[in-house]
This record gives C-alpha cells, sequence and structure tokens, in this order.
C-alpha cells in the first residue's frame, strides 16, 4: 500500500472510509478525504505530538534521513534561505568593502593595462562584470578618471617616494630612457 511509506502507520490500523484507529489509546483519526487519492497522514502525525508525545519523538527519529550523499567535493548540498537568495541578488551599497575593493581593482587594471577609461562603459566589459558579480554596482568612467585616479595616484606617489628614499636606494639614483 502506498500510504504504508510513512512511519506514523506503525502506530495505526486502518478502518476505511478514511479514517484510523491508534493502536495505542483507540482513538480514531480521520485521514482528511473519504477519497483514497485524497487521504493524508497529517491528523495522524498531529494526534502523535499532541497527545503521545514520546512516541512522536520516536516516530521523527524513524523518519529521519539517511546522511546526505557526498560529492566528489566532500560538499552536502544545503537549501538557501529566503535573505540568502535575496542577498545574492541584491547590488552593494557603495561603502561595502567589497565594492570598493573592486573599485580599486579595476581602477589597477586601466592603469596596468593603459585601457581608456572609457572601457569600463563598454557592453562587453559591463557583461564581464556582471557575470563575474551581479551584485557589484558598476561605476561610470568619470569616477574611475577622477576620484578613483586621485586616490591610486596618491598611494602610488607615495609608494615611488618610498622605493626612492636614501634607506632604500641608496645615494645615487640614475635613470635612462631610450628614445
Amino acid at each position: 500500500m502506498a500510504e504504508k511509506r510513512s512511519k506514523v502507520w506503525n502506530y495505526f490500523s486502518k478502518d476505511g472510509n478514511g479514517t484510523v484507529t491508534f493502536n495505542t489509546c483507540d482513538a480514531e483519526i480521520s485521514q482528511g478525504s473519504d477519497k483514497p487519492s485524497q487521504r493524508n497522514t497529517s491528523n495522524m502525525w498531529y494526534h502523535l505530538e499532541k497527545k503521545h508525545k514520546a512516541l512522536h519523538d520516536e516516530a521523527m527519529r524513524m523518519t529521519e534521513p539517511a546522511a546526505p550523499k557526498k560529492r566528489s567535493s566532500n560538499t552536502a548540498t544545503v537549501q538557501q534561505s529566503l535573505p540568502q537568495m535575496f542577498d545574492k541578488l541584491t547590488k552593494w551599497t557603495l561603502a561595502d568593502p567589497r565594492t570598493k575593493k573592486l573599485d580599486k581593482l579595476v581602477m589597477e587594471m586601466l592603469a596596468t593595462d593603459i585601457q581608456p577609461y572609457n572601457m569600463v562603459e563598454g557592453v562587453g566589459f559591463k557583461r564581464l562584470v556582471a557575470a563575474l558579480e551581479p551584485r557589484y554596482p558598476m561605476k561610470t568612467e568619470k569616477f574611475f578618471r577622477t576620484k578613483m585616479l586621485d586616490e591610486v595616484h596618491g598611494q602610488l606617489v607615495g609608494r615611488i617616494k618610498e622605493l626612492l628614499s636614501v634607506e632604500n636606494a641608496g645615494e645615487d639614483i640614475e635613470f635612462t630612457t631610450d628614445c
């Protein structure tokens, strides 16, 4: 019988016509419908929980699922909560440290690869960033040209001065250029 799959059936006997009898206290419990295709075990579980707590706990232990099968990467699949799901769709704020880190990395990429600032407004670049991190709030060319350039420039000047200091470079420094 299909309904015998539930562990709650260990405590009930089928009467027919949509009712069952609890084996311990002889209580008659409805299965929710006279039609066999619409019957369920909800009322049976409810009776167990409210009237026979120890038996309910025992039945629940029997129905606990087996340990999840491990994947090849040794991680079990866990269903995410609604807040976790929405967090994946919510854009980061401008003050978020993750946003600031990516702003800096984009600016470093532009400077290192000698790319024009308007590259960040290209469709291909926006698609790439959206695929890599959809929560990142993409900035305009003006943001990188003004705010980020000043910040990176200040850091770079400080680093060059540190490298050229007498403690690091010595007394004499020579530069050559190819013309």
